[in-house]
């Protein structure tokens, strides 16, 4: 009896420690699908990534490679540096205090190519304690693709949000155009339409578009000066006004319908025009009488001659995209789209098939001749002129509510010019990407089977990797790539692959934080260009520096770094290296030269009095910048608030001051 009883207990223990031990792994579970959970639910997702990398540590080897961290993550995580000592990474020699940290991280990101030479050594001390390691070097392959586009969009929405308006009233007929006049530079309008006409009959007429195709006018003989007889029975009059064909208006080069970005009001739509330079009749109809007044917003579009189309020879109109290109008819029709068979946006000819049996006495509701003759209808209140002004030629960008169509009206002082081929030149061949619009250097079989179109000639559009096939010989002895904005970009892009891989719960917030910033890397990219680039107008291309570390922001734009020795960036030279940098300077005429931001003040003081010479500096970004004066590598013109992109354009400035450029 007691052997039954001991075994009875026995057993019974055995499956109250097992079932306890089984809802202690339940319960942990639960716990994590909670937290999986919670980071999930996309209402509190900031407060769960919040706490979810509350305990995550990054650890990177420079100020640069924490900026492209924190490009992707925010302020989600921490980021630690290896060297406490604010030194510059070739310098680093890490403590064993850094190597405790540098255990503790969670990731350690470094750039490479030989930059912290040191990195290897470090690997065999920490051993299999080493956390995930990741160099971050990396340059754009192929052509450079700058969203433009998304560019002109965001400059777009941003001008409607900020409530900084120019209000005019729109005018009635096209006659009058020139009464109202405003700038398609960056800013936001609030049109008005005119009251309607005395006399008419208050009816929406299909928004006027009656007074273009009248394909279904089947009695012309009614159509007397003033249209009075217009009744409701147009059906091809359609909202989107395909009944303007005849017109001789500009076709936009892309239509961008409901842009979906949060700063612009829902059913935006954009247009986007290539405009030369001068004076243009617009007129805006609206769908509805309802709709007096409505907001629209113009820009010049960046880049905007990056993709000139040839007006020239037998052109196929891309249905999907608005845009026209050259083409055989049969490619045309082929790839499904729209052949014109000539150069002209619209000069749409006056003989369409559908008129095709109107006789002379009906050409004014064919032709529609230049002067448009004010449509010779009276006003309804649905549609209104006024002249844009163009201060210089390139693409144009229009955001306007749907529901409001907008029609640039040609000139013959405008129409027929021929906008070259794409920049054009004859130096070469070239080939057209036609999704990016960007041309680049290929041989005519390599543009085939890629899907582009090629030209046959070379463009001007530097837009192309010049030169930088040759980044593993630069590389040796200037690792600085990240100087460089697009190379910068496609680093942005290997530590957003690389974070989205480890941390998959935060794809979205890093994936938008991203995308954010390599749109501002776009847009640092096109001012270095606009300034510094092959077509800017500076005093010299010729820029004077203690310290070669300017490679790949040379080639990039098309300045020669001439690096002159006896001024250490990181500590006093020697008497023998003075009297050398003097010399050069004297014998090359500098007046200027660019020093780093941890090059000692001192080391350039027997200099300036020497020579006169100016000192600006440029900064790399290995040390981080600090508020303290008296710290190494602060230069007291940055301080602990700047980040990646405002030393950038402090560079930027330097260099347009240093090179005389305007």
């Amino acid at each position: 009896m007691d052997n039954k009883f001991f075994r009875a207990t026995t057993t019974c223990l055995i499956l109250l420690f097992s079932s306890l031990a089984g809802c202690t792994g339940l319960e942990e579970d639960a716990k994590s699908e909670d937290i999986v959970n919670e980071i999930s639910n996309d209402s509190n997702q900031t407060v769960n990534l919040e706490k979810y990398f509350s305990n995550k540590k990054i650890m990177v080897s420079t100020f640069h490679v924490g900026e492209l961290v924190r490009a992707v993550t925010g302020d989600l995580v921490t980021i630690d540096y290896i060297s406490q000592n604010n030194e510059p990474a070739h310098d680093i020699d890490p403590s064993g205090q850094d190597i405790i940290r540098l255990k503790e991280s969670d990731m350690f990101f470094y750039h490479g190519l030989n930059l912290e030479s040191w990195i290897e050594e470090v690997k065999e001390k920490v051993g299999e304690d080493m956390p995930p390691t990741y160099q971050t070097h990396a340059m754009p392959s192929g052509e450079i693709d700058i969203a433009y586009e998304s560019l002109l969009v965001d400059d777009l929405c941003s001008l409607l949000a900020s409530g900084e308006t120019e209000s005019n009233n729109l005018m009635s007929y096209e006659s009058q155009a020139s009464q109202v006049e405003i700038h398609a530079e960056k800013l936001a309008h609030v049109l008005t339409f005119p009251d309607a006409d005395d006399g008419h009959d208050g009816h929406d007429h299909d928004n006027h578009d009656n007074h273009d195709n009248h394909d279904n006018h089947d009695n012309h003989d009614d159509h007397n000066d003033t249209h009075d007889d217009h009744n409701d029975t147009h059906d091809d009059h359609n909202d989107t006004h395909d009944d303007h064909e005849n017109h001789n208006h500009m076709e936009p080069e892309k239509v961008i319908s409901d842009v979906g970005h949060s700063a612009c009001p829902q059913n935006t739509e954009v247009f986007i025009f290539h405009l030369e330079e001068g004076e243009y009749t617009v007129e805006f109809e609206t769908s509805s009488l309802n709709k007096k007044m409505f907001g629209m917003a113009a820009s010049p579009m960046l880049g905007g001659h990056a993709h000139h189309h040839d007006h020239g020879g037998e052109m196929c109109h891309n249905t999907d995209t608005h845009v026209n290109y050259n083409s055989t008819e049969e490619e045309c029709e082929n790839a499904g789209h729209m052949w014109s068979g000539d150069d002209n946006h619209g000069d749409h000819n006056d003989t369409h098939d559908d008129h095709s049996d109107h006789n002379d006495t009906h050409d004014d509701h064919s032709d529609h001749n230049d002067t448009h003759d004010d449509h010779n209808v009276l006003n309804n209140g649905t549609r209104g002129y006024l002249t844009i002004h163009i201060e210089q030629e390139g693409d144009y960008g229009f955001a306007l509510p749907n529901g409001i169509s907008m029609f640039i009206l040609n000139d013959e002082s405008h129409a027929g010019h021929d906008h070259g081929a794409h920049g054009g030149g004859d130096n070469g061949e070239m080939c057209h990407n036609t999704e990016t619009h960007v041309n680049y250097v290929a041989t005519e079989e390599e543009c085939e089977n890629a899907g582009h179109m090629w030209t046959g000639e070379e463009s001007h559009d530097e837009n192309i990797e010049s030169d930088l096939e040759a980044e593993e010989d630069a590389s040796e002895y200037d690792p600085h790539s990240w100087l460089d904005p697009l190379a910068f970009k496609a680093q942005v892009k290997v530590v957003l692959g690389i974070l989205v891989e480890k941390y998959p719960v935060a794809n979205e917030t890093f994936t938008i934080n991203a995308e954010s910033y390599i749109l501002s890397l776009d847009r640092l990219h096109i001012d270095y260009d606009i300034a510094l680039g092959s077509s800017s107008n500076c005093n010299t291309r010729i820029a004077v520096s203690n310290h070669n570390a300017y490679s790949y922001l040379s080639q990039r734009y098309d300045i020669q770094f001439v690096s002159i020795h006896g001024i250490d960036p990181e500590g006093e030279p020697t008497a023998e290296n003075l009297l050398k940098a003097k010399e050069k300077i004297n014998e090359e005429s500098i007046s200027t030269i660019f020093i780093e931001e941890y090059t000692l003040a001192s080391a350039v003081d027997g200099i300036v009095q020497d020579t006169g010479v100016d000192v600006l500096y440029l900064y790399t970004m290995e040390i981080r910048p600090s508020d303290d004066t008296n710290v190494f590598g602060s230069t007291g013109q940055s301080n602990s608030s700047d980040d990646y992109l405002s030393l950038m354009n402090k560079n930027l400035e330097s260099l347009k001051l240093g090179l005389g450029c305007t």
